[in-house]
């Protein structure tokens, strides 16, 4: 069962990155084709002559400075639309995490996060993750959560501020394992492209889950099963 959930968590993550990459190139292909329509239209009609017969040589442009003024209006906005929607990107991160203290457990991870970029420096959106734990075959998480990163330099190069704060859902199958989870990290940014970034990043992730202390009781109590964690994000 845990590992049917796993397999949808991973099938749905890349499902949902490359879906919103092709709606949102399609968008941008078809702003563009109505800018260069937009920017073309109406600039070149034939003149009609006094006698009534159509002038097969000569083209008259009526209100030349009023078309291409409107036009360049139509252009930036539309210019405009497509950069906006070129702020929104999709990432998929994998990485490794260790446990510390008593209850940390080492674990696979996977994110996929959607973020909206406000600006060369600050971006947040939402994620969906999955975590499996080797301790135990039935320890797999799904957080979900509120993504937030701030890049400190408009360079090809740049550190880092990330922050994942959310629940995770089914940690523990025959356990009470919904808990709270935050995981702040910093590293590395590397710009690829025009719209992405590979980012490598450590971090600490909180992990709360209820932990059965002894097996011979049906008590628990809230536990920190998370640790530090390596990751490489690919954002696109």
């Amino acid at each position: 069962m845990q590992k049917n959930i796993l397999i949808l968590v991973l099938l749905l993550s890349y499902s949902f990155v490359f879906a919103q990459k092709n709606i949102q190139d399609t968008i941008n292909d078809k702003l563009f084709q109505e800018v260069i329509e937009s920017a073309s239209d109406g600039l070149l009609k034939p003149e009609i002559e006094n006698n009534n017969k159509e002038s097969s040589s000569i083209f008259n442009i009526p209100g030349i400075e009023g078309i291409m003024e409107c036009a360049s209006i139509n252009s930036e906005k539309k210019s405009a639309d497509i950069n906006h929607l070129a702020n929104f990107q999709g990432g998929i991160e994998f990485g490794y995490g260790v446990g510390i203290g008593e209850y940390g457990i080492n674990n696979l991870r996977i994110n996929v996060i959607s973020e909206y970029k406000f600006n060369p420096y600050f971006s947040m959106g939402l994620g969906l993750g999955a975590r499996l734990y080797y301790e135990d075959p039935s320890c797999i998480g799904i957080p979900i959560f509120v993504h937030f990163m701030v890049r400190f330099l408009d360079a090809k190069v740049s550190p880092f501020l990330t922050s994942n704060i959310g629940y995770a859902l089914n940690v523990f199958e025959y356990r009470n394992g919904n808990g709270f989870m935050f995981n702040p990290s910093v590293g590395v940014s590397i710009k690829s492209g025009d719209q992405s970034f590979i980012n490598i990043g450590l971090g600490y992730e909180l992990q709360m889950a209820a932990i059965n202390t002894f097996y011979s009781s049906y008590d628990s109590e809230l536990q920190n099963i998370g640790g530090l964690n390596l990751f490489v994000l690919f954002m696109f």
